[in-house]
């Protein structure tokens, strides 16, 4: 897999770690959010760290397999698409105020979907 290819399969996962370790300090910590609410960032937080953290090794690993891709693809898919699904089923919101989550959370969909053609049409 060439070097572009990685980059662009890694763009998605180090925005997800950009992404929570914002989210887990504006949640965190702070007296205004409920316990509830600290221990769901802190944990979301967690858990979507170690996928990134995995996918990542996967994806620099000295020698891509098949194997490792469809691995990659498993563990990025719940946490990229998770977004999108939830927000599909509960709703969009007040879409003015959260606008960069979206541009955010689309932009590591784009990236994912991007990677992932280039290493199919290589």
């Amino acid at each position: 897999m060439s070097f572009f290819t990685r980059l662009v399969l890694s763009a998605p996962f180090v925005l997800i770690l950009v992404q929570y370790v914002s989210y887990a300090y504006s949640v965190v910590g702070h007296a205004e959010v409920d316990s509830f609410w600290q221990n769901h960032a802190l944990r979301e937080s967690l858990f979507a760290a170690a996928v990134a953290a995995v996918s990542l090794n996967l994806i620099w690993s000295t020698k891509v397999t098949q194997g490792k891709l469809v691995l990659v693809a498993a563990l990025g898919a719940p946490l990229i698409l998770g977004f999108w699904i939830a927000t599909l089923i509960v709703g969009f919101g007040d879409v003015t105020a959260y606008r960069p989550t979206y541009i955010f959370h689309l932009a590591q969909l784009v990236l994912f979907i991007i990677g992932f053609l280039m290493v199919a049409t290589r």
